[in-house]
């Protein structure tokens, strides 16, 4: 047990960050981090900047482990919960897909957009609407794409015909 130095409770040490003397329980600690962030954004904007021009990559990992962390809460999984329950896939074979697709979409080999409605542009789980088996991770326009096209192979055939025949004018 530890005592927290800025609420002065008693919590025991999973309450506090592992591997570090922090005098403050993580929940002080956060809420101290937030109220620096708040008091100066441009400072905290510049410093990330700097950090991505520095390592481009270890940036990448770093952001993608704090991504990680956010979508493993338990608050911030309810987009994930619908996702294990409607195609059957949890939070590590989703990162496990989307790491094999290089983060990008199956189809376009784009990064995801985003689609007006979310915030965080993601890849969409696509699916086989006959079977329910997960194919891969697309974008949101290539998802509604093959949705619009109802999954027909000759829907498809003939809207690429269409196009070949009209890039010709």
């Amino acid at each position: 047990m530890r005592t927290c130095s800025k609420c002065k409770e008693e919590k025991d040490e999973d309450c506090f960050y592992p591997g570090t003397h922090s005098a403050k329980c993580k929940e002080c600690h956060r809420a101290y981090q937030k109220a620096r962030y708040a008091a100066h954004p441009e400072k905290w904007k510049e410093y990330e900047q700097r950090a991505r021009e520095k390592d481009p990559e270890a940036f990448k990992i770093k952001s993608r482990e704090a991504q990680a962390r956010y979508r493993a809460n338990p608050e911030n999984t309810i987009r994930l919960r619908y996702v294990k329950s409607r195609y059957g896939i949890d939070i590590d074979e989703y990162v496990r897909m989307e790491t094999a697709q290089g983060e990008v979409c199956a189809i376009c080999k784009r990064p995801p957009m985003s689609n007006g409605r979310d915030t965080t542009p993601r890849l969409h789980v696509d699916h086989c609407h006959k079977t329910g088996r997960v194919r891969a991770l697309l974008c949101f326009k290539c998802n509604a794409m093959l949705g619009h096209a109802e999954d027909s192979e000759s829907t498809l055939q003939a809207a690429i015909e269409y196009l070949k025949l009209h890039s010709k004018e």
